[in-house]
């Protein structure tokens, strides 16, 4: 594990990834994630949720692997064929209409993600970039504090993203809009308190 702090932030943002094995800490997520590939096998698919934001901003416990395919037939084939998982694990699958973007943005995502290998079974991360898309499309409500959340992490660890020849859709545009507002939040709360501990 690395350090907390702003010396596990300037090192993420320098090394720009972190491996899976590190952004991981639930005993047997790792067989989780190997069965989740292993039932996607020979589809456009991407490790998606709060495992695939682990990768790219700071650890996270979760026995929920969730994963994007192109159609509901894809959903269908690896829902049939995850098999059996560790007490308390489970593997979600949704189709990328379900997430809010197009099965052509999920290819292209999906040709050039990480390819994290896991004792041999390869697994698919999206690049940061990428990730943040899908973030700034998810239109399910009880996850938007969350997604919110990863987006406003992904953005202050990395920096700005260049989406120049990215086309958002008006919803992504307010999306992108609340995830840079809570960034400045972010950043006036620490300078506040500098400014408190100076005037001390």
């Amino acid at each position: 594990m690395k350090p907390p702090g702003r010396e596990r932030i300037r090192m993420l943002r320098f090394e720009g990834q972190k491996p899976l094995v590190d952004a991981i800490m639930i005993p047997d997520t790792l067989l989780t994630l190997q069965a989740a590939a292993r039932a996607a096998d020979g589809l456009s698919w991407l490790l998606v949720g709060s495992q695939a934001a682990s990768c790219w901003m700071e650890s996270r416990a979760t026995v929920e692997i969730e994963v994007l395919v192109p159609a509901a037939h894809g959903r269908a084939r690896v829902e049939s064929r995850v098999g059996p998982l560790p007490d308390g694990h489970s593997v979600v699958v949704r189709t990328a209409e379900q997430a809010g973007v197009s099965a052509d943005s999920l290819a292209l995502w999906s040709s050039r993600a990480r390819r994290d290998e896991v004792d041999g079974t390869t697994i698919r991360v999206p690049q940061a970039a990428d990730l943040l898309l899908l973030m700034l499309a998810e239109r399910r409500l009880i996850e938007a504090p969350q997604t919110m959340y990863f987006a406003a992490r992904l953005l202050q660890i990395h920096g700005p993203f260049d989406l120049a020849d990215v086309e958002l859709s008006p919803y992504q545009q307010e999306r992108l809009a609340q995830a840079a507002a809570l960034v400045l939040h972010e950043a006036v709360n620490k300078l506040e308190a500098i400014h408190a501990e100076f005037a001390r």
